[in-house]
């Protein structure tokens, strides 16, 4: 399998990809006659929805542009433009000397310290191959039915996958090279029920940092996940909701703090109850 999905390529083709790309804008940068750094971004994201099974949101995107930055004279030049084939680095190109040109009107001449070239490269793509939109799709029902069939009492389940691919490779004309490639992924499970006052819901987020073949296959321990967030909603359905606003509140001085139960023996407020002074108190309930 060569074609990639969403985004994501099988390794071989995004090992040529990235060394043809890393290697084009070496070429360009070493070729100018001044310092220049020329760098290539791309962006991919996939995004599904869920909700009781059935699919909401499907989506894909990706973005890819370059930029440019040129020395002259004690001046730099920025510019950035999106594409990324060979007309569109001639014209960063030429839009960033222009920039460049400008500053020279006014900045007093000097040279620019270079410091010695470094190369890298940072690729953290995964080693297994994509897995297909179908699957993906799959994926989520599966969860969704494990879901459905242990909390049968809940109103709403939403389940959210995305995936989130930064890409970038830089060069500048004095030998520098580096490529990263670093993707993350992320899936969100929010639960909702019903209590004694209303509609209550709490969510989860699982994943962070790789694919999301490395992080989602394997649903048992996203289900420890799913149980603890599911008691925890139960115990916030449980509870009683605060009501907003300002109420009057006596407040026993065996349970107040020193200062407001020296404060509550200075009150002309203050009243005996039990034998014990209280204070009445304004305090402000906000809604959990």
């Amino acid at each position: 399998m060569i074609v990639g999905h969403g985004g994501y390529s099988f390794p071989l083709v995004a090992y040529f990809r990235k060394l043809f790309m890393l290697n084009k804008l070496t070429a360009r940068a070493q070729s100018a006659s001044s310092y220049t750094e020329l760098r290539w971004h791309g962006n991919y994201s996939v995004q599904m929805s869920m909700r009781k099974g059935t699919l909401m949101a499907n989506t894909r995107s990706q973005s890819r542009g370059l930029s440019a930055r040129i020395y002259r004279n004690a001046g730099f030049g920025f510019a950035a433009l999106p594409g990324d084939d060979d007309d569109t680095i001639s014209a960063v190109l030429a839009q960033a000397a222009d920039n460049a040109g400008l500053l020279r009107q006014t900045a007093e001449p000097g040279v620019l310290p270079v410091p010695s070239p470094g190369k890298g490269v940072y690729d953290y793509r995964s080693r297994r191959i994509p897995l297909p939109v179908a699957e993906r799709i799959g994926l989520l029902r599966q969860l969704d039915a494990a879901i459905e069939a242990r909390y049968p009492g809940l109103i709403n389940r939403d389940l959210g996958l995305s995936g989130f691919v930064s890409e970038k490779a830089v060069a500048n004309s004095e030998g520098a090279e580096t490529y990263s490639y670093i993707p993350r992924a992320a899936l969100g499970v929010t639960l909702s029920m019903q209590a004694n006052d209303g509609i209550v819901e709490l969510y989860d987020v699982l994943g962070g940092f790789g694919e999301i073949e490395d992080q989602f296959l394997d649903l048992d321990p996203i289900l420890l996940r799913v149980e603890q967030l599911y008691q925890n909603l139960r115990e916030k359905a449980q509870g009683t909701q605060c009501e907003a606003g300002f109420h009057d509140v006596v407040l026993d001085s065996a349970v107040a703090p020193a200062g407001d139960r020296m404060a509550a023996l200075r009150s002309p407020f203050m009243s005996m109850t039990r034998g014990r002074p209280v204070r009445m108190l304004r305090s402000s309930k906000k809604e959990c």
